[in-house]
């Protein structure tokens, strides 16, 4: 599906304030490297990115992210397409997450972006937590 296609479709329900989302990324053999839970807020959220950047709560990560990175995750949805910044305060090095969004989760890639170029890591699924 285009990037088109998805926007013109409308965001789920259950990608909502106050709800929690589990995210788990994988290298490209499939191997997990980093899981992620977030509450979703509508809170703006500081980005150098064009666009509606709502902040992310990380309520966990594994494995830990140095305490020394000062970058805060938000995200940005176009219908249903979305896209995940874990870095989004940061101007010069993002690390996106990119793709579709429905009632079930998400399923996407993610990756690293500069001003000099990017690269493709991975896939990325997503999944609300039941409350």
């Amino acid at each position: 599906e285009s990037r088109q296609e998805l926007i013109s479709r409308p965001a789920p329900e259950s990608w909502n304030p106050g709800s929690i989302w589990v995210f788990v990324l994988l290298d490209a053999h499939g191997e997990i490297v980093r899981s992620l839970t977030f509450r979703i807020t509508d809170r703006p959220a500081d980005s150098c990115l064009a666009g509606d950047w709502r902040v992310l709560e990380t309520l966990a990560e594994r494995p830990p992210r140095d305490p020394m990175f000062q970058g805060k995750p938000a995200y940005e949805i176009s219908g249903s397409a979305i896209q995940i910044d874990l870095a989004a305060n940061l101007c010069d090095n993002s690390y996106p997450l990119r793709g579709k969004l429905s009632e079930r989760g998400v399923g996407g890639e993610h990756g690293t972006e500069t001003m000099w170029g990017g690269e493709t890591i991975g896939t990325v699924y997503g999944a609300p937590v039941v409350q």
